[in-house]
């Protein structure tokens, strides 16, 4: 057993030398969010036309995950963002706020960076984000679910770290505790079939220095 200890407490710091400390400005952001397979009136444009999977899990899975980026791509290309706003971010982050209402399969939210003075559309709804100080790691690629957490790098080193602490009183998403990804270079993926999508993340927590 201590062997294996051993072994993870290396591989976690071989992993943190990829850490990065970066700072995230304040921005404007419409954010969505899908639960489970339950739908509000409207939400279902969203949907993706490929078949359905036969498992319960399966469906739910990609009514929330693909319903959310559909969602994302409508209101880049009918707002034409890669035009107004072509230095737009993508977040997303797990969302348990309602998992009472909507069974036992948490959501998903997402946030899309936007101009200031844009108003968006229903289902959206139109944030502030404050940013401040995160540390970084980039999930290798590929990657497949919980075979591959790369969050425990993470939680490894600032369990750890003599400078930094957790932030979790940032505020947003108050839903999973400031913790985000954002998906790189979203401007060059959108377009593509949600199938063909190997998508970079970077995997961000808020944190702050000592006192």
């Amino acid at each position: 057993m201590k062997e294996i200890n051993n072994s993870n407490e290396s591989l976690m710091k071989s992993k943190e030398k990829y850490i990065r400390i970066i700072y995230l400005p304040a921005v404007t952001v419409a954010e969505i969010n899908f639960y489970g397979e339950s739908l509000l009136p409207g939400e279902e444009i969203y949907l993706s036309d490929e078949k359905v999977k036969e498992t319960d899990t399966e469906k739910i899975m990609r009514n929330h995950f693909d319903a959310g980026l559909n969602a994302i791509d409508k209101l880049i290309k009918d707002n034409k963002i890669t035009e107004i706003k072509a230095d737009f971010r993508l977040y997303g982050f797990a969302n348990c706020s309602k998992m009472e209402e909507y069974g036992p399969f948490y959501g998903f939210g997402r946030w899309l960076t936007i101009p200031n003075d844009m108003d968006v559309p229903y289902p959206f709804v139109k944030k502030r984000f404050n940013g401040g100080l995160y540390c970084a790691y980039n999930r290798p690629l590929p990657f497949s679910g919980g075979d591959s957490d790369e969050w425990e790098v993470l939680n490894h080193w600032i369990c750890n770290n003599d400078k930094y602490e957790y932030d979790g009183g940032r505020g947003e998403p108050i839903c999973n505790y400031g913790l985000l990804e954002e998906y790189l270079n979203y401007i060059n993926r959108y377009n593509l079939p949600l199938n063909d999508r190997l998508q970079q993340t970077d995997l961000i927590m808020p944190i702050k220095e000592k006192k």
